[in-house]
């Protein structure tokens, strides 16, 4: 499990503005979720991913970047970024 305690000052006003949510936040790891006892949650990774490209379709049209977790930081991808991992 990755609590999300990023010095990123987005999730710093989130954590004062909703403290108990941010607090009862987490991301499980692909393998927590691999290992899961729900089948449903077990699929849900696949959906998961199958968002996460779909989110980068209209971003990449629009010039937009997206903002991602990773490793518990905010991390900030932009539209030429995500053209580049599309043809890597």
């Amino acid at each position: 499990m990755i609590l999300l305690n990023s010095p990123h000052p987005t999730l710093s006003r989130w954590r004062g503005l909703f403290p108990q949510l941010m607090d009862a936040i987490h991301v499980m790891k692909a393998s927590e979720i691999q290992l899961a006892k729900n089948p449903d949650l077990i699929t849900s990774l696949v959906a998961i991913k199958r968002a996460a490209q779909l989110a980068r379709q209209p971003a990449i049209q629009t010039n937009t970047a997206i903002v991602v977790i990773k490793d518990g930081v905010l991390c900030r991808i932009s539209a030429e970024e995500l053209k580049q991992q599309e043809h890597a």
